[in-house]
């Protein structure tokens, strides 16, 4: 059955985009599982993403382009929806008809973050009917793996602001019909015309995971969490979290997805889930409760030593990630 990735990507000589992504396409040709179909989604890259794919000499690698429209926010959520609506809609313009006819799942990964070897066959055997999220592994600007970000089966599959804490929205994988029926909600009940909100550059991602179960619980699908590792998460000051850095500009970003799904709960609570958090993470989790005059400059002495930490706990992990990192395919 085909499983199929997809990649948005903006790509500029100052963002360095294209080196990230290589190593983003060679995670998926690693992967174990081998029926795959890996679209590429340009959104209107001043770069050549074209002959970037073509040169990967990779038949499962596919090319869409896109044109930002004018006024438009910078922001994944575009570029993903047009790869969605190519796989719901115009399949096939971009895959073999033998793809189409047996494609059973769809996942996205962004153009600076890693897959792991085995991340779709483990989430392919255990997807059901709905969609599935697991663990994933953070690591550095530098290529350190830091920290393992650990998932939490929803409480109840009760739709509450704090089941969201623990719910890793860069892994999620849906079923195909369940993503065709998810479309559909978000348009009926937020008249969205894709699964992403084109309005969040920041978020989008998280938006998109409680969208995915608020479609789940109406449309009595399965949501499954599995605690493994099923990708690397970059940290890195290029991307366009680190573009908005601004603390006004970050909460507003969080009214809007808080307003959109949670209308009636009082932004206050936002902190309810506090005592969990620092239980999942002693002693580092700690730094929460520090005021940020004092946690800023102790945040590296903590990732350093998270960091030492995480990469002897999990040998096999880190030499995935170095394998990933290193020159040459």
């Amino acid at each position: 059955m085909t499983s199929v990735i997809i990649t948005p990507v903006y790509a500029t000589k100052a963002n360095n985009r294209l080196d990230l992504l290589y190593q983003t396409a060679k995670s998926v040709r690693r992967q174990t599982y081998s029926e795959l179909v890996h679209l590429i989604v340009d959104d209107g890259s001043p770069e050549d993403v074209s002959s970037f794919v073509n040169d990967l000499n990779d038949p499962r690698a596919r090319y869409v382009r896109r044109e930002k429209q004018s006024g438009e926010i910078n922001t994944a959520s575009n570029p993903l929806n047009t790869g969605i609506g190519y796989i719901l809609d115009k399949k096939h313009e971009i895959m073999t008809r033998k793809e189409a006819d047996e494609m059973e799942s769809v996942t996205f990964l962004h153009s600076d973050d890693l897959l792991t070897y085995n991340s779709i066959m483990l989430r392919m055997a255990q997807l059901g009917n709905g969609f599935i999220y697991t663990d994933k592994m953070d690591f550095s600007e530098k290529g350190k793996m830091r920290k393992l970000e650990k998932g939490a089966e929803l409480k109840g599959h009760v739709l509450i602001p704090e089941n969201f804490y623990y719910f890793n929205h860069h892994t999620v994988m849906w079923d195909i019909d369940f993503l065709r029926y998810l479309r559909g909600h978000v348009g009926e009940k937020y008249g969205q015309e894709g699964v992403f909100d084109p309005r969040l550059s920041l978020g989008e991602d998280r938006d998109m995971s409680i969208s995915s179960v608020e479609a789940a619980l109406k449309g009595n699908f399965r949501i499954s969490y599995s605690p493994f590792v099923s990708m690397f998460y970059r940290e890195h000051k290029k991307s366009i979290t680190w573009e908005h850095k601004e603390e006004g500009y970050v909460e507003s970003q969080h009214l809007i997805n808080h307003n959109k799904h949670f209308p009636e709960v009082s932004t206050e609570k936002k902190d309810a889930g506090r005592v969990d958090r620092i239980m999942s993470d002693f002693p580092f989790s700690l730094f929460t409760l520090m005021p940020k005059s004092i946690k800023r400059p102790l945040r590296p002495t903590r990732n350093f030593v998270q960091g030492i930490q995480t990469r002897r706990k999990y040998p096999e992990l880190n030499a995935e990630l170095e394998d990933l990192l290193r020159e040459g395919k």
